[in-house]
């Protein structure tokens, strides 16, 4: 089918043009288990996808949520699960959204590591593949059970029989090994920063694929928490301007590192303790951080005593 052409503005739409616009419209398919799993145009384009990893490597958007940030070096990186959506839960108060378990297939002397620039590691055993099992570009494997390639690697390309990988690997045929995959999303927001992360364990983030500039798809998205987070005090305020905080979780606890905020006053003062009200230990406030990526406690108010005499 022909792509459609625009009409000029004042253009009577005859009725051939109406229809041709209804056949098109028609053509386009909506393909659907438990929610909607992806749109997908005349030529095969999938458009969006918000439910389950099976056929993930075609979804643009996602919604992920933070698990950690353990063994990343890179500011913003987050080890994230993707989630999917109880329909129950359109019509009722309770959080919909669960966990998708990370993808992991575990060999019978049937997973083959190919030294074939790009490497690959390829499944020729009988169970669901990798596309099944919900592995997508951009994920992080790791490898166990296989001497020559445990370890970690980066994919960038996946069908139901093949991983596609960013790193070399030593070739290694027909072996058990398990591969256990991991999502990694980029907070756009923190990208390049040294300062302390702005996500912890349970917050959420939108996302979608980017491509850099080595060729790889990697998510990056966009935290869906806001701009102020509420954060509880680690210490009372010190003779300075910074005070020790930790971001709160969905369930209102402290987690994640603690780091510093600065307090912001009225007037150059810089001693924290000769303002009222004096913020204490466990105290909670809301914090921001600034484009800059330095983080300010945003309220109370604080206000210098002498202003208050």
């Amino acid at each position: 089918m022909q792509p459609l052409k625009k009409l000029p503005p004042n253009k009577p739409v005859s009725g051939r043009e109406y229809n041709a616009l209804i056949d098109r419209i028609n053509a386009t398919t909506i393909r659907s288990t438990h929610g909607m799993k992806r749109v997908e145009t005349p030529s095969g384009v999938h458009l969006i996808g918000s439910t389950g990893f099976s056929q993930a490597s075609a979804r643009v958007l996602f919604i992920a949520e933070v698990v950690d940030d353990t063994g990343i070096t890179a500011k913003g990186l987050y080890n994230c699960k993707l989630q999917s959506f109880d329909a129950t839960y359109w019509d009722h108060a309770t959080d919909g959204f669960t966990d998708i378990a990370n993808p992991t297939i575990t060999g019978s002397s049937d997973i083959s590591y190919v030294d074939s620039n790009p490497d690959t590691i390829v499944y020729a055993g009988s169970g669901d593949g990798f596309v099944t099992k919900g592995f997508i570009p951009g994920m992080q494997i790791t490898t166990t059970n296989q001497a020559a390639n445990n370890g970690t690697d980066l994919v960038t390309a996946v069908t139901e029989t093949t991983l596609t990988l960013s790193s070399s690997i030593t070739a290694a045929s027909d072996t058990s090994a398990t591969i256990v995959g991991k999502l990694q999303v980029m907070n756009g927001k923190e990208t390049g920063t040294t300062t302390t992360n702005e996500l912890v364990a349970g917050d959420r983030i939108k996302c979608w694929y980017f491509t850099d500039d080595e060729g790889n798809r990697r998510l990056i998205g966009e935290s869906m928490e806001g701009d102020l987070r509420l954060a509880i005090t680690q210490e009372a305020a010190q003779a300075d301007l910074n005070i020790s905080v930790k971001l709160t979780n969905r369930a209102g606890t402290a987690t994640g590192s603690a780091f510093d905020c600065l307090l912001m006053e009225t007037d150059d003062a810089t001693a924290a303790t000769s303002v009222l009200p004096r913020i204490g230990t466990t105290e909670k406030v809301l914090v921001w951080k600034a484009p800059s990526g330095t983080w300010y406690v945003a309220n109370p108010t604080i206000i210098k005593s002498s202003v208050c005499a």
